[in-house]
C-alpha cells in the first residue's frame, strides 16, 4: 500500500479508530487468501513441534510443583482425587494434541488457534481448580504454574496474538479468582500478584505480536524468493531445453563448467520466410513484429507437437532440430512432418492476413556437437555439417516447399513421398543431392 493510499484510508476515522488502524498496520502484515492459508499450514507444522516441547515443559514443571507441594504440605501427599484430576486432564490434553496433529493439514491450520486456546484453558482449569480446595500455601504454588502457562501460551503455542491474549488473560483471571475466593493472598499481595501477571500478559502479547509480524514478513520474503526462482526457472526453460536447464541447475555452480554433448545423428530444420523483407519496408514496426510473433509462436506450437527442439531465430529465419538434447527414433520424420505443417501454417496465415508471405525449409541429417555457450545470456546451439547443410539447402527450395538432403531422404523413405530436387555444390565442390517433400502424402 502506498503512502497516499494509507493516508486516505484513515481519513474520516475518529482519533481512537485511527489509532487502532495505525496500530493494526504496524502489527499486522497483510497476506492474500492463498498465502494466508499457506502461512496457517506452516504455523500448524510449527505447532506440531512446539506442542511436544510445551506440554513436556508443563508436565515437568507440574511434577516439580507436586514434589514441592508434597515437601511443604502439612499433611504430606496431596489428596489422590486432586492428583488424579490434574494428571488426568493433562494426559488428556497431550493425547488430544497428538491426535489433532494427525488430522488433515487444512483442518489443523484452520482450527489451530481455537484448539490451542481450548487446550490451555482445560489444562489451566485442571491445575487451578484442583488447588481450589487446598490450603492457601498450596494455592501460592499454583502461581508459578500460571507463569509457566503464560510462557507456553505466548511463546510455544504459535497461536495468533488475539487468541494467545485471550487464553493468557483468561488463565490469569481464573487464577486470580481462585486465590481471591480462597483468601490465599492479602489485599496488598493480591494487588502485587495481579500487577505482575498483567505485566507478564502485556509483555507476552507484545512479543507474540512482534513474532507473528516477523514470521509473516519472513514468510512473504520466502514466498517472493520462491516466485522469483520459479519465474527464473521458467525463463531458463524457455531459453534452454529442459534436460539442459536441469543439468545446469544440478551442477556445482562452477562458472568454468562446460556443457557439451556429441550426438551421432540429428536432423536440422532451417526455415526462412519469403517476402518478409518487402513486408518490413511496408508495415509499421509494431505490425511487423506482430506478424513475426504470430508466425513464430505458431511454429513453436508445431515444434512442441512433433517433439522438435527449437534452437533459435535469426531475423526471419527459424532453426530447430530433432534428436537433441535427447536421442530419439524417427528424428528425420518428426522434422519433416513439422516442416510440412509449417508450410501449411504460413499459407493459412498469409491468406487470413492478406499478406504476400511464404516459407521455404531445408533439412539435413548427421552428427553434431551440442552445448551451451555464454554465461550472462546462455544459448543452446549446435555445430556440425548438418547445420551448414540445412542452411545451404534452404535457399534452393522453392517458396512453399521443403527440400531435404540425401541423408534425410534416406531416413524418410517409406514414410513420405519425395521427388528429385536440384543438385547443389558444397564449398569443396562436392555434389549435394536434394529431394522435395510432397505434401499430399504428409
Amino acid at each position: 500500500m502506498s503512502a497516499n493510499e494509507a493516508r486516505a484510508s484513515v481519513e474520516g476515522l475518529t482519533p481512537l479508530k485511527r489509532m487502532l488502524e495505525v496500530g493494526r498496520r504496524f502489527t499486522h502484515v497483510e497476506l492474500s487468501a492463498a498465502d494466508e492459508l499457506a502461512f496457517d499450514l506452516s504455523s500448524a507444522q510449527r505447532y506440531s513441534r512446539s506442542t511436544a516441547v510445551g506440554m513436556g515443559l508443563l508436565i515437568g514443571l507440574i511434577l516439580i510443583h507436586a514434589m514441592l507441594a508434597y515437601a511443604f504440605h502439612p499433611a504430606g501427599l496431596p489428596p489422590i482425587g486432586e492428583m488424579a484430576q490434574v494428571w488426568g486432564v493433562l494426559t488428556g490434553v497431550v493425547v488430544l494434541s497428538y491426535a489433532y496433529q494427525k488430522l488433515p493439514e487444512r483442518i489443523v491450520a484452520r482450527g489451530l488457534n481455537a484448539f490451542g486456546v481450548a487446550c490451555m484453558m482445560l489444562a489451566a482449569w485442571a491445575v487451578v481448580m484442583a488447588s481450589l480446595h487446598s490450603d492457601p500455601e498450596r494455592r501460592r504454588f499454583a502461581y508459578g504454574i500460571v507463569e509457566v502457562f503464560l510462557i507456553v501460551v505466548y511463546m510455544l503455542f504459535r497461536m495468533k496474538p488475539v487468541y494467545a491474549g485471550f487464553a493468557g488473560l483468561s488463565i490469569t483471571a481464573l487464577y486470580l479468582f481462585t486465590v481471591k475466593a480462597g483468601g490465599a493472598f492479602g489485599g496488598a499481595q493480591l494487588a502485587q500478584v495481579t500487577a505482575y501477571l498483567v505485566a507478564m500478559n502485556t509483555v507476552g502479547l507484545v512479543v507474540s505480536i512482534l513474532v507473528e509480524r516477523q514470521e509473516r514478513q519472513i514468510f512473504l520474503t520466502l514466498k517472493e524468493v520462491e516466485r522469483e526462482s520459479a519465474r527464473a526457472d521458467g525463463i531458463i526453460r524457455n531459453i534452454l531445453p529442459e534436460s539442459i536447464s536441469d543439468k545446469l541447475k544440478g551442477d556445482s555452480g562452477d562458472p568454468d563448467d562446460v556443457v557439451a554433448e556429441a550426438h551421432p545423428e540429428v536432423t536440422i530444420l532451417h526455415a526462412d520466410l519469403v517476402g518478409f523483407t518487402a513486408l518490413a519496408a511496408a508495415l509499421p514496426p509494431a505490425a511487423l513484429v506482430a506478424v513475426l510473433d504470430g508466425l513464430f509462436s505458431e511454429f513453436d506450437r508445431i515444434m512442441a507437437r512433433h517433439d522438435v527442439e527449437k534452437l533459435k531465430t535469426e531475423g526471419d529465419a527459424y532453426i530447430a532440430a530433432a534428436g537433441v538434447p535427447l536421442p530419439m527414433h524417427h528424428h528425420a520424420l518428426r522434422s519433416a512432418t513439422a516442416a510440412l505443417a509449417m508450410v501449411e501454417a504460413v499459407r493459412v496465415f498469409a491468406r487470413e492476413k492478406k499478406l504476400a508471405l511464404n516459407v521455404r525449409i531445408g533439412l539435413d541429417t548427421g552428427p553434431v556437437v551440442a552445448g551451451v555457450i555464454g554465461k550472462q545470456k546462455p544459448v543452446y546451439d549446435l555445430w556440425g555439417l548438418p547445420v551448414a547443410g540445412a542452411a545451404k539447402i534452404e535457399p534452393a527450395a522453392e517458396p512453399g516447399t521443403v527440400l531435404v538432403s540425401a541423408a534425410t531422404a534416406e531416413r524418410l523413405e517409406g514414410y513420405l513421398q519425395m521427388a528429385p530436387g536440384p543438385s547443389l555444390r558444397t564449398r569443396g565442390g562436392k555434389e549435394l543431392k536434394t529431394f522435395i517433400l510432397l505434401p499430399s502424402q504428409a
